[in-house]
């Protein structure tokens, strides 16, 4: 469904008020701003246990390798929806200690001070990438 439909749509459904024509009259409606979301895709590459994961938590994501999807645990979305200019940070966890046992590289977002998080701004359909190592 368009843009215009939904609008059209949810002002139809919010005043009541159609002509049998089917065109819906508001009035003093006026919309600012870009509404639209959009979807950051996460990537992973070397997440070779099923505790290798890339987590968000406003929107809430877990993204983790698809081979461990019937592992016990959170389901393994690897994409998330946010508006434009928002602010997102992703962080990585794996089993044992980053920087001794692992670490990770971000590509198409910003590596934060930790190492294991990487902050992006939303700027239309983007991907992200976590490729992860053992050792440090």
């Amino acid at each position: 469904m368009s843009a215009a439909a939904l609008l059209a749509t949810t002002l139809l459904l919010a005043s009541g008020q159609a002509d049998p024509g089917g065109v819906t009259v508001v009035d003093g409606v006026e919309v600012i701003g870009d509404p639209m979301d959009y979807r950051l895709r996460v990537t992973l590459a070397g997440a070779d246990r099923a505790g290798a994961m890339v987590l968000s938590s406003d929107p809430a994501m877990w993204c983790g390798d698809a081979r461990f999807n019937n592992t016990p645990g959170p389901f393994r979305q690897c994409w998330l929806r946010g508006f434009r200019g928002e602010p997102i940070v992703l962080t990585a966890q794996n089993e044992g200690q980053f920087g001794r046992d692992w670490t990770v590289e971000w590509t198409g977002c910003q590596p934060l001070a930790d190492g294991r998080s990487c902050s992006a701004e939303i700027a239309g359909e983007m991907q992200v990438g976590a490729t992860f190592r053992r050792g440090g």
